[in-house]
């Protein structure tokens, strides 16, 4: 069966497309494969928004840092200016904030809503960073539309006193 030069390069030429998806694919699929690829990907998105939010809720003082480790895995850091260097050695106030902060990181890269809740933001924190919390949470209401948040917390409800409030009493 005679094939022409041109007709064995366009089947080599496919055959080629062919292994280069093989490749990719066995690539892909390994242990370090698709999870791996996807957190790296994420991770410049998540860093960015994480330092946005620790910028506007603790000044820069509790950042987060997103990382993938050797085995693919996501890995989240918790630097503090004035605490210990292991997420073991923050305070509950400290990883209160740090665990805002990577909640709204994460939501900036989640599809979008224009709905955010939040139950009880400031429990664990200290009134200071209540209070700065809930200035920057004023300075996001944009990017969302309508937050609905309950709060016993007095730091926050001062901050927020110019916002719609519905106070809920418990009877009985």
């Amino acid at each position: 069966f005679p094939v022409t030069i041109q007709e064995f390069e366009g089947k080599k030429e496919k055959i080629g497309r062919w292994l280069s998806v093989l490749k990719y694919a066995h690539s892909v699929f390994q242990r370090n494969g698709l999870p791996a690829y996807l957190n790296a990907q994420i991770c410049p998105e998540l860093n960015q928004s994480a330092q946005e939010y620790s910028e506007l809720f603790s000044q820069g003082e509790i950042q987060v840092r997103f990382d993938v480790d050797q085995e693919g895995r996501m890995d989240v850091q918790v630097v503090n200016a004035h605490g210990g260097e292991s997420v073991e050695d923050q305070s509950e106030g400290e990883m209160k904030m740090a665990s805002l902060i990577t909640s709204f990181a994460v939501r900036a890269v989640a599809p979008k809503t224009n709905l955010l809740i939040l139950d009880e933001p400031g429990d664990g924190l200290d009134s200071t960073s209540a209070r700065a919390f809930a200035r920057g949470l004023k300075s996001v209401v944009g990017k969302f539309g309508t937050i609905l948040l309950t709060t016993h917390n007095p730091a926050i409800l001062s901050e927020l006193s110019d916002a719609r409030l519905v106070t809920v009493v418990k009877q009985n």
